[in-house]
């Protein structure tokens, strides 16, 4: 997760969700603000309010009289997350064809062969960072709107994927499939088709491994 400007919430935030990308936490796990704050040498008042943020961006669970938990992810919010994010993505990989260069492909095929080496080598936390560049360049010529929901559902689709992908994808699998996006978008030809169809791959995947 990365953000302009850091302050104690977003570091909290930060910690939090690497611990999560590491497999430290896991859905259900309560979320005490007091151990945090003191593993961090903080105050809790930062603490609270990145607590708050994850439970706005879905994961983190508040119970009343019970406090926060991490949230688990249903077979619905699965689906729905990969799904949304599909349709966003296709939408703006579409809008941008005709404006991206040779260079950009470049660099979108550069980050691909890149996903694949970090798969190749079992780095899975790396795997998910460098899709997540991939991706995020798809929408980075999209409006605020688009950028920040798409933002929060990787978020999310972040933690789904890096649980699972080494089940679910060969590190050559990866690559072919990142690739033959790059080569929808040169071609110009349904593009939103085949990215809607990236995403409802990988939720299928993931509802049939569980």
């Amino acid at each position: 997760m990365e953000r302009l400007k850091k302050t104690l919430k977003d570091f909290v935030i930060e910690h939090i969700y690497q611990k999560l990308m590491r497999n430290e936490l896991t859905g259900g796990d309560r979320l005490n603000e007091n151990s945090i704050a003191n593993e961090l040498a903080i105050s809790r008042a930062p603490v609270r309010e990145a607590l708050k943020e994850l439970a706005a961006l879905g994961i983190v669970e508040y119970k009343p009289r019970k406090g926060c938990f991490v949230k688990t992810f249903s077979k619905d919010d699965i689906l729905g997350v990969y799904e949304t994010r599909g349709l966003l993505e296709g939408y703006a990989a579409r809008c941008i064809a005709d404006i991206l260069t040779d260079k950009d492909f470049e660099l979108l095929e550069k980050m691909v062969n890149g996903m694949e080496s970090m798969a190749l080598k079992k780095k899975e936390i790396e795997v998910v960072e460098l899709g997540d560049r991939f991706h995020d360049f798809l929408l980075s010529f999209s409006n605020e709107y688009i950028k920040r929901y798409a933002r929060q559902l990787s978020l999310k689709s972040h933690l789904m994927f890096r649980r699972f992908w080494v089940k679910l994808y060969t590190p050559e699998e990866i690559k072919h499939r990142h690739l033959i996006i790059v080569e929808t978008i040169k071609k110009k030809q349904q593009i939103e088709q085949v990215i809607r169809e990236h995403y409802l791959e990988t939720a299928n995947k993931i509802l049939d491994y569980l």
